[in-house]
């Protein structure tokens, strides 16, 4: 049969919320093999983090939080919300598709994610996000985004 392996690409950076790197392994790291919610936040975060049409095998892959807020028009905390909320629902749907509850783990499996905290930066917004899976083991992040 075929054999897959999960690798972390988002390393963690000195908060634990934040990547301070992107890899999959360097000269002095052979990579880390992720389960879990580990696993279901690195699958949520490129979900929620592919512009959708941006896959050309996989168009409607993604959400549409990106380029929601690289237009700049996101004025205020209610529309910031309600940006990551679609995205949220567009992610949601994607990944319970690609889960099969008959073989994947609970902890690996996506129930919510709610939006805890949004800050105005100087060029983009920050997200705090509380993700659940159907374990009810929970990870939180924090999404810096840049609107220019």
């Amino acid at each position: 049969g075929e054999m897959t392996y999960d690798l972390a690409i988002f390393v963690p950076g000195p908060s634990l919320a934040v990547p301070s790197k992107m890899q999959l392994f360097d000269a002095t790291d052979p990579g880390l093999v992720v389960t879990g919610i580990v696993k279901l936040a690195q699958r949520f975060l490129l979900t929620l983090l592919t512009p959708v049409g941006s896959r050309p095998f996989a168009p409607a892959s993604g959400t549409r939080l990106l380029p929601t807020i690289r237009t700049g028009n996101i004025a205020n905390e209610l529309d910031a919300r309600m940006a990551m909320l679609f995205a949220i629902s567009d992610a949601e749907l994607q990944l319970v598709n690609e889960e099969d509850p008959t073989t994947d783990p609970a902890d690996e499996r996506f129930l919510n994610a709610e939006v805890l905290q949004v800050s105005f930066l100087s060029r983009g917004i920050s997200y705090t996000l509380r993700l659940t899976s159907r374990a009810g083991t929970t990870r939180e992040v924090t999404l810096p985004l840049r609107s220019v």
